[in-house]
């Protein structure tokens, strides 16, 4: 099923000629249902979507809640799930000759599993060692149950 949760690239270089340069929905694989405290919480939603750009790479992380169905038949139950979807943007794709749906600029990275609560914040950072590697802090209502995880080597 289709998410209702997306990002979305504006052009607003020319405000007499502002256009969506790409949406793109959150990845979130086997979901039968997908949301976000971001469609409802707006005042706050600023502060739940991580951002970071190094240079290197732009990444974006939404909080994200589903569901995933299990049981074999159509008899299944329905299991609450949260998470933290990860994209990344690279704006030198950008060709303004092309439309929103034939644009390259948002890339899916999929999901990062949080099975203890709903995300508030994201941040995301480089941990210097003697290999710099990426990182996400996800940090939910209660921060006794925040995570750490590695970002995969292809960002």
């Amino acid at each position: 099923m289709g998410t209702s949760v997306a990002v979305s690239i504006i052009d607003v270089q020319d405000l007499a000629n502002i256009r969506l340069v790409q949406r793109k929905c959150v990845a979130v694989k086997n979901s039968e249902w997908v949301s976000s405290e971001l469609n409802w919480n707006l005042d706050q939603a600023h502060k739940m979507i991580g951002m970071h750009s190094d240079g290197k790479v732009n990444v974006i992380t939404v909080p994200v809640y589903y569901y995933t169905k299990s049981g074999a038949s159509d008899w299944g139950w329905y299991n609450y799930q949260t998470a933290v979807g990860m994209m990344s943007w690279d704006l030198s794709k950008y060709d303004p000759s092309k439309s929103p749906n034939d644009q390259q600029v948002l890339e899916n990275h999929g999901t990062i599993i949080h099975p203890k609560g709903e995300v508030r914040r994201s941040v995301i950072f480089t941990h210097t060692a003697p290999t710099d590697r990426r990182m996400v802090l996800n940090l939910p209502r209660l921060i006794s149950h925040s995570s750490t995880s590695k970002i995969w080597r292809t960002l």
